[in-house]
């Protein structure tokens, strides 16, 4: 009695190749803040220190790093997200903004469709 088939092994042989050329991919790290709003982008250089007021928000970048003062929104909550400073992103969904930063390292091990 046989255990397994040839073609029992090509899913298996697929995922291996698959994570072997993905694992090793890098992320190149950002110079600059990325501010989407209104279909434009507004790049901010990761060494400024500047206060910038986008669609009655308020980004404060300071350090490296990127914070929202103030909203105008409801609920806050891109107010009270913690800065970013080596990546990751910033959304105030009801005023469209999203402010963004790509770094070298990702919290995210394998992406998948």
């Amino acid at each position: 009695m046989k255990l397994f088939s040839a073609f029992d092994l090509l899913p298996i042989l697929i995922f291996i190749v698959g994570f072997l050329l993905f694992s090793n991919v890098k992320f190149e790290k950002s110079d600059n803040f990325e501010i989407y709003y209104n279909k434009q982008v507004i790049k901010i250089p990761l060494m400024s220190d500047t206060v910038i007021n986008v669609n009655l928000v308020s980004i404060e970048f300071k350090n490296k790093s990127a914070k929202v003062l103030q909203s105008n929104c409801e609920n806050q909550i891109c107010v009270a997200t913690k800065a970013i400073s080596s990546s990751g992103q910033i959304i105030c969904a009801p005023n469209k903004v999203v402010v963004l930063l790509q770094g070298k390292e990702s919290e995210i091990d394998v992406y998948t469709k």
